[in-house]
């Protein structure tokens, strides 16, 4: 029942989704997106992934939340003078803190060019990852289609987590995500080596590619490990170099690491990281990006380019 639901609500997440990129019209001519007559060596699409997890007082404590918010609008600012992208991922005290105490900061990280996904950890009953969801509603975007979540849950009969996610519906029973970045295997933790966008089953091996899959995975690239994306400043460069040496033509290429937002509530330790990325984004970034060889995205973009390029991937030997 719920498999033959999915199918249904797939045709009206698509036809939401093209609507969402008719709006975002310059997503769709991207000069490294896949074709016919392309040339021209492969994109690395790269975002700095940052999540508030549910075990800090963002929601209670004004001077916390506040502390946080001015570390990140100062990294945001680092971030746009070099045309670089955050995409948070705020679990549901943040968010509730954001309803609490400043009410359009993600609306203006929004605005500025960068991403907002759920993080639901789902230990606090409510705050799921549909309730959180409904919570960044509240706090006022429009909309959400990327998910981040669905750890250690009960999932669905015959389904394994991507199941649990595609599975979950708005108050119009059509299927509320679009896509995962999951960096990590939900159901055991242990973070994803894969480094590009595909479509994953949702049923048995979520790592088989299935064309009719009702999801989108954007995979990080990260060591198969535990913790294996936090953001490691004296390997970062190396892991960028390795992936940039050994991309797909075949495929969207994707990278992200894991920069918490904790990192950031203490002055004294989110000031010098401010500094350190400065410096990487001047040092080693900036002349990949003028190179052509990498391209700043948000989650949602990376999306959209996936979309725009499906068949062209599939139809030029896609391998999952």
């Amino acid at each position: 029942m719920i498999c033959n639901k999915i199918k249904v609500n797939k045709l009206s997440l698509r036809i939401t989704l093209l609507l969402i990129m008719l709006m975002n019209t310059q997503l769709l001519f991207s000069k490294n997106a896949i074709s016919e007559n392309n040339t021209s060596p492969p994109v690395l699409y790269i975002v700095s992934m940052m999540h508030a997890e549910d075990n800090v007082s963002f929601h209670t404590d004004e001077v916390v939340f506040n502390n946080v918010v001015q570390g990140l609008t100062s990294l945001r600012s680092v971030f746009d003078s070099h045309g670089a992208k955050m995409d948070i991922g705020p679990d549901w005290t943040f968010v509730q803190g954001v309803i609490n105490w400043n009410s359009t900061f993600l609306t203006d990280h929004i605005a500025a060019g960068h991403g907002i996904h759920t993080h639901a950890h789902e230990t606090t009953p409510g705050f799921e990852l549909e309730g959180l969801n409904d919570l960044l509603l509240t706090a006022g975007l429009s909309y959400n289609i990327i998910a981040n979540g669905g750890f250690n849950q009960t999932y669905p009969p015959n389904q394994n987590w991507v199941g649990y996610i595609a599975s979950i519906l708005d108050i119009n029973y059509d299927q509320r995500f679009s896509t995962i970045i999951g960096y990590k295997n939900a159901a055991t933790q242990i973070s994803d080596g894969t480094g590009y966008i595909f479509r994953p089953s949702i049923v048995g091996n979520w790592k088989v590619h299935d064309p009719n899959s009702p999801l989108i995975y954007i995979g990080s690239n990260s060591d198969e490990v535990d913790h294996g994306v936090v953001l490691d400043f004296d390997t970062l460069r190396p892991w960028i170099t390795d992936r940039l040496a050994n991309l797909s033509p075949n495929k969207i290429n994707t990278l992200y690491w894991h920069d918490s937002m904790h990192n950031y509530i203490n002055p004294a330790v989110g000031n010098p990281r401010i500094i350190r990325w400065n410096q990487e984004l001047t040092e080693f970034f900036d002349p990949l990006v003028a190179q052509g060889l990498v391209e700043w995205k948000t989650f949602e973009e990376m999306t959209y380019i996936f979309l725009d390029d499906e068949e062209l991937i599939f139809i030029s030997g896609f391998e999952g």
